[in-house]
């Protein structure tokens, strides 16, 4: 099975797939973005409790708004 290759026996099922799908995309920015919202080995440790006190790392990144062709 595909899940045993990437199975870990303390976390389990490790594998996230992530599709964008849009136009003029910066892929690089997008994925230098993603992996600033990584977990360090450090971090991790600090455990859920400690997580809800961080920094959004995409604040202000996607617009609240419904308008796809603003002025």
């Amino acid at each position: 099975m595909a899940a045993d290759v990437d199975w870990d026996p303390y976390y389990g099922d490790r594998r996230t797939v992530l599709a964008l799908v849009g136009l003029n995309l910066d892929a690089a920015a997008i994925t230098a973005r993603l992996t600033g919202c990584l977990l360090t080995d450090d971090e991790l440790a600090d455990g859920f409790a400690a997580w809800p006190g961080w920094a959004d790392p995409f604040a202000g990144f996607f617009p609240l708004t419904d308008d796809i062709n603003p002025a």
